[in-house]
């Protein structure tokens, strides 16, 4: 059984259709069905457009068939409300998996959990993170929406912060009474953003920070080049940074069709699987290729358009460190005044950017 699902469901990406075609968009193999590269390329921005319009999706609960309907959900939701209990198995099963699902996307698909070193912290220690070079400025996470500098000593390695993010996922006994929609689905997506949009928008603020104060910030115009490209690659391989990681705005995809250079260098379609993650591209340019885009609702989505950036190797970006699994305890909030029951979503995590070298940021402009 899975939490996440939806009334009525986008239809699975392997069955969406070409834009004007009734040929399905991955062939047998789950990959793009593409004539050419330039086809390919063109499949992938439908693709793309088809899960920001609502129409299609590559997530999972699209291929469980031990989905719950949303009125199948209502029922099992509405059932426990009459129990009146919050400590009942219901509850703390429900929450276990809801914070697991949360967990694992965020593995996935997250920037700040891929394009970061984990470090593994004990019990009982604080986080220890290796200083890349002495007498630096690391942006280090004060609280779970802020980054402030901090000056690095001659040691080898340095403590950083732990933040705590928290959210409480309520489900409201009038919404139980006056609507039909999957609540336990809007309740996922809920501490999907609390969690992982979070941390990626931590991430994304501590790059905005740290962009343009060693290399410089880039425009690149009306459109990317691939001459954008290798004046960025060469850039960082200049300041001793091996380039490793794009993260862009799907808007950068007309680029990609419309210009015959990178079409000539690019012959790996990319497989649904790895879609998933938000990676859309491998090796072009020596490089790994992620978007937002492939998140099936706009309020997972982080990058605004135009957001363009080039990531060093984690070992040479940064590290994070959490606590474990994202927590969720049940809650009963008509003990707080109100007529709701959910769940308290936790993490404790540190994080740190520990090279300035290691982010060129670009837009077009």
């Amino acid at each position: 059984m899975t939490l996440r699902s939806q009334s009525p469901r986008p239809i699975d990406s392997r069955d969406y259709r070409k834009p004007g075609s009734n040929e399905r968009l991955f062939g047998r193999n789950n990959e793009l069905n593409a004539s050419s590269v330039k086809d390919g390329l063109i499949q992938l921005k439908a693709l793309l457009d088809g899960i920001d319009a609502g129409h299609t999706s590559l997530a999972d609960d699209i291929e469980d068939s031990n989905v719950m309907t949303a009125s199948e959900s209502h029922q099992m939701l509405r059932d426990e409300f009459e129990k009146a209990d919050v400590h009942s198995p219901f509850w703390k099963k429900t929450g276990t998996m809801l914070a697991a699902d949360v967990y694992q996307t965020s593995v996935r698909q997250g920037f700040f959990r891929n394009f970061l070193d984990r470090v593994e912290v004990a019990d009982g220690a604080k986080p220890e993170f290796t200083i890349v070079e002495n007498h630096m400025v690391a942006l280090v996470a004060t609280t779970p929406t802020q980054v402030q500098p901090q000056v690095i000593s001659e040691d080898a390695t340095f403590n950083p912060p732990e933040v705590e993010i928290v959210a409480h996922v309520k489900v409201f006994e009038k919404d139980m009474r006056s609507s039909n929609v999957d609540l336990l689905d809007r309740r996922y997506n809920e501490s999907l953003e609390a969690v992982m949009v979070t941390e990626d928008r931590l991430f994304l603020q501590g790059a905005d920070d740290i962009a343009g104060t060693e290399l410089p910030l880039l425009r690149f115009g009306n459109s990317l080049t691939p001459a954008n490209i290798t004046y960025m690659r060469q850039m960082m391989e200049t300041a001793g940074i091996t380039p490793t990681n794009v993260l862009m705005s799907s808007t950068y995809m007309s680029d990609f069709i419309n210009n015959n250079d990178f079409q000539s260098v690019y012959d790996d379609f990319t497989k649904r699987e790895i879609l998933q993650t938000g990676r859309i591209f491998s090796g072009l340019y020596g490089l790994n290729w992620f978007t937002d885009a492939n998140r099936k609702r706009p309020n997972l989505r982080v990058l605004k358009p135009g957001d363009f950036y080039m990531f060093a190797d984690p070992s040479m970006l940064g590290a994070y460190s959490d606590r474990g699994p994202v927590q969720a305890t049940p809650v009963d909030y008509y003990n707080m005044g109100e007529r709701a029951r959910g769940w308290l979503i936790s993490e404790t995590l540190s994080f740190a950017f520990l090279n300035p070298n290691a982010i060129l940021k670009g837009t077009k402009g």
